[in-house]
Formats: structure tokens, C-alpha cells, sequence
């Protein structure tokens, strides 16, 4: 019996998922859905990922991990906080997928906002230029959260054709979120 040479497998069905998450949630994401539209067996899945989760995680993951090293740049390159906030929201509309993917993953299993992540100390250094350098981490971390959340929300409502994607939009958006933050900031943190 000849065997078929599947070349970057892993590859395609990490692409596959990825699809399927940004159309249909990924909690649709189902091995026999990504075998089918691959050509290939869940068996050859079950090869490369020891379980679903572990496939699902691993998208969002390199989503994260690729917009954390976006952000050091920016950051290290001496972008305005409303360059970064134009930068991650022009970059989450052109690549809708990955941002449709990551807000159902992040709606599915959630973030925690708190010290407890276990990435709290990736995050808290790069909050702390967007925000406040006097803030404690659980604040920072809830911050963190909101911000992105809230881009993520705008992005996809732009992505859907809900609100249009022009210059006084964005205005209205970083303007609406910085003074929501200053806000809490002065007002809720002694």
C-alpha cells in the first residue's frame, strides 16, 4: 500500500481551525470538520496535537505571542499611545481572521485579568508605558484586559460593517477609551 507525502500538515490544519474559529467560533472547531475540508484523517490530527484544546490554544497562542513582539517594537520604536492604538487596530481589521478567531477563543475560555495569569509578567511592562508606571499589577493587568478587549470589540464591529473605518471613528474610539481610563485612574485609584 502507498502512503500519501502530506507536506507542512500541521501547518494546514492549524490554517483550517483557524478558519473555522473566525467563521463559526471556535467552538465548532471539531476534529472531523478540519479533517474533512484537509483531506485528510483525524488520526493524522491527533499525530501533531495531543488533544482539540491543545490545537485551539495553540492558534490564539502565536496570535498573542506575534502581537506581543509587535507591541515591544512599537513600543522600543517610540510610537504615541494613540500610534499604538492606530497601528493594533488597522493591523486586527486587515487580518480579520485572527481577530475573529482570538475574540471567540478569549469569549470561550476567557483572560484573567489579575496576577494570577501566568503571563502577568510579559504583559505588566508594556502596560505600564500605555498606562501608568505608580499603578499596582492587579490594576495594570485589569487595564490591560479593557484595552484590549475594547479594541477587539471596535475591530470587529469594523470587520462586520457595523461602524465605518475612517479618521473620526478612530478619533472617537482612542478618544472614548483614554478618557475612560484617565477617568479611572484619577478617580478610582488612591
Amino acid at each position: 500500500m502507498a502512503y500519501r507525502k502530506l507536506r507542512n500538515i500541521k501547518g494546514k490544519i492549524l490554517d483550517k481551525a483557524l478558519e473555522i474559529g473566525a467563521n463559526e467560533g471556535v467552538y465548532n472547531i471539531t476534529a472531523r470538520k478540519i479533517a474533512k475540508n484537509c483531506d485528510i484523517s483525524t488520526h493524522t490530527i491527533y499525530n501533531h496535537f495531543l488533544s482539540m484544546r491543545e490545537l485551539i490554544d495553540t492558534i490564539a497562542f502565536n496570535y498573542d505571542r506575534k502581537y506581543m513582539e509587535d507591541i515591544k517594537k512599537v513600543i522600543l520604536e517610540g510610537y504615541s499611545k494613540q500610534e499604538i492604538f492606530y497601528h493594533f487596530l488597522d493591523i486586527f481589521i486587515r487580518e480579520k481572521n485572527n481577530t475573529l478567531y482570538y475574540i471567540s477563543y478569549v469569549h470561550c475560555y476567557g483572560f484573567n485579568p489579575t496576577c494570577k495569569n501566568d503571563r502577568t509578567s510579559e504583559f505588566v511592562p508594556y502596560a505600564r508605558y500605555i498606562f501608568n508606571d505608580d499603578i499596582d499589577d492587579n490594576t495594570i493587568m485589569f487595564l490591560w484586559d479593557f484595552i484590549t478587549r475594547i479594541l477587539f470589540y471596535y475591530a470587529e464591529k469594523i470587520i462586520k460593517g457595523f461602524i465605518p473605518y475612517d479618521e473620526h471613528y478612530k478619533s472617537m474610539m482612542f478618544n472614548a477609551i483614554t478618557q475612560g481610563i484617565d477617568s479611572f485612574i484619577k478617580n478610582d485609584i488612591k
